[in-house]
């Protein structure tokens, strides 16, 4: 099977989108710096807790690269909904939609990626559609990955989603180094 298969990415800018949610940026800005200065290590539990609810995803979550071994893959930092419980599982840097999105440093949007990344059938949760997106040191250093997950088929992500996200990820790259 070809990766082609399963990365559809540029399916966003084609499905129809609902309106865009400005005030939903500052709403995330204040909760990020709530979630901040009450613990620093807060971070990432509070980016993937607003990507779950303002993407109406079945699991989010933060995937940091093994700074130590880049090459060994990424850790699973913080999860929110239907994984939330396997905080600490890995992902491999190669042969991984997390993998393809750090090299890439661009969005990644997959459809049933566990026909592509066989690894991923051993979650026992179905993963209709994968977006992920790159968590960005100044702009330009990839170090993670931050991604929305749809368990159930016929739910899809658009262009607000990849809005929303990509604007999570800013956010919290930013909040990270302060």
């Amino acid at each position: 099977m070809d990766i082609a298969e399963v990365q559809i990415t540029s399916q966003l800018a084609l499905r129809r989108g609902r309106a865009a949610g400005f005030n939903i940026d500052s709403y995330a800005v204040n909760a990020i710096a709530r979630a901040v200065s009450r613990s620093p290590g807060a971070l990432f539990d509070e980016v993937t807790q607003l990507a779950l609810e303002l993407c109406a995803a079945g699991s989010t979550g933060v995937s940091l690269i093994d700074s130590s071994d880049e090459e060994a893959g990424f850790s699973w930092t913080a999860l929110a909904g239907q994984l939330g419980g396997r905080v600490g599982g890995r992902t491999p840097r190669h042969d991984s939609a997390c993998g393809v999105t750090f090299d890439s440093r661009t969005p990644q949007l997959f459809r049933q990626p566990a026909r592509y990344f066989q690894w991923m059938a051993l979650f026992g949760v179905p993963v209709e559609e994968l977006l992920v997106v790159p968590l960005l040191a100044n702009g330009r250093t990839p170090y993670g990955n931050l991604w929305a997950v749809h368990h159930e088929p016929g739910r899809h992500f658009d262009s607000e989603d990849l809005r929303i996200l990509t604007s999570l990820a800013s956010h919290a790259s930013a909040a990270r180094q302060i």
